[in-house]
């Protein structure tokens, strides 16, 4: 007997029919392993390092653990953020995660113009965000995007998270990590969100259950009772010109 042939298997699969797919985690698994193949593809036409290439996969390892950490089954949920891995959008060089973006608004002040392109900058669950590291990798973005994408023009990376809302300065020291980070940028825009509970506990976790999570460090319980006490957590958009 004949067996099927994986690739006969998900010939006709497209990312685009997965990302975003909440119907069988375990199966978005499997398809988004075998989607690599096209993304390792793309590498090569563009001569990008393998390194860069393991590197930016990893981050489907990454995300994986996180949904076995929520589920207690092996998955994958955040597809549609990692379909940009997989399209060649997104990259990780050193410490940092950098993709390719429009600002949704404008700002005179800056010049700059809705729509305008930028270099986004992600952070990655991967050890210390040590300032030293995130330098290193803002010098080895620019040289990346000129080398491999050289008709990219943009003037700004911009980086819209929760590390760049200044209400943290009540809750960590002048030389903690986060607060090193967020100085590396000028703050020119934000909205309330709660992204910073289900970063600093678990993905899972929100202002509602926040009570239930036991911290395992200083500034998890800090925030932990910041939350419980009804304290407003913020996204800010941060940018550094290239």
């Amino acid at each position: 007997m004949k067996l099927l042939d994986t690739t006969e298997l998900l010939s006709d699969i497209k990312l685009s029919d997965v990302a975003g797919s909440s119907e069988n985690y375990g199966r978005n698994l499997l398809y988004y392993l075998y989607f690599m193949d096209d993304m390792e593809r793309f590498y090569k036409e563009k001569n990008i390092p393998e390194e860069i290439l393991i590197d930016t996969a990893k981050d489907i390892v990454r995300w994986s653990e996180t949904h076995y950490e929520v589920h207690s089954k092996l998955g994958l949920s955040e597809t549609v953020w990692l379909s940009n891995h997989l399209n060649g959008k997104i990259f990780k060089l050193g410490r940092l995660q950098f993709d390719f973006g429009e600002f949704k608004n404008g700002y005179n002040e800056y010049n700059i113009a809705k729509g305008e392109k930028r270099i986004g900058v992600h952070i990655p669950s991967d050890g210390p965000l040590k300032e030293e590291l995130c330098i290193v990798s803002f010098n080895y973005a620019r040289e990346f995007f000129a080398k491999y994408f050289p008709e990219y023009e943009y003037k700004y990376f911009t980086c819209y998270s929760w590390l760049n809302d200044d209400t943290l300065d009540k809750y960590s020291s002048e030389t903690s990590n986060i607060t090193k980070f967020r100085r590396l940028f000028t703050v020119i825009d934000g909205f309330e969100s709660d992204d910073i509970i289900k970063y600093t506990f678990r993905w899972d976790k929100t202002r509602e259950n926040t009570k239930e999570f036991e911290p395992t460090s200083r500034f998890a319980k800090a925030i932990k009772e910041a939350v419980l006490g009804g304290e407003k957590f913020y996204v800010r958009l941060g940018i550094i010109e290239k």
